[in-house]
């Protein structure tokens, strides 16, 4: 399984703006040994996109290793 790391920020997402349905901040769960987890506040200006929003196209280019 998949968790997004302790050094990322997670996020709950804004349910009103589509791209926050498949932003990995949002989806991926916490390590279920993680010993903390930082969490931020959701996007909620809907006529600009997410400075945060964290895909695997993004994840991608920022580590080319993957």
């Amino acid at each position: 399984m998949r968790y997004i790391p302790t050094d990322v920020s997670k996020c709950e997402g804004n349910p009103a703006l589509r791209e926050c349905k498949d932003c990995l901040r949002r989806i991926l769960p916490v390590h279920p040994e993680s010993i903390s987890q930082w969490y931020m506040g959701a996007w909620v200006m809907e006529d600009e996109p997410c400075p945060s929003r964290w895909t695997e196209r993004s994840e991608r280019e920022s580590n080319p290793a993957l």
